[in-house]
């Protein structure tokens, strides 16, 4: 398990706090999610594989309303 610990001092007493923590299997699930991305370009590289543009019209409407 990987931990971030945030240090900080509040008046002369350090205070130690544990602001994240990572478990083994997320990190192999990022690592495995990389993997298949880098097969997939690899494949569109040699032209077995054809990428299609996005869908962009829902993401641009959720703009117009906000905006």
């Amino acid at each position: 398990m990987w931990r971030t610990i945030l240090t900080y001092f509040d008046g002369e007493k350090e205070t130690r706090h544990v602001v994240s923590s990572v478990d083994q299997r997320v990190i192999s699930s990022a690592y495995q999610s990389l993997i298949s991305e880098i097969d997939s370009l690899r494949k569109y590289d040699r032209g077995e594989k054809q990428i299609d543009a996005p869908d962009l019209r829902t993401a641009v409407r959720r703009l117009q309303r906000t905006i």
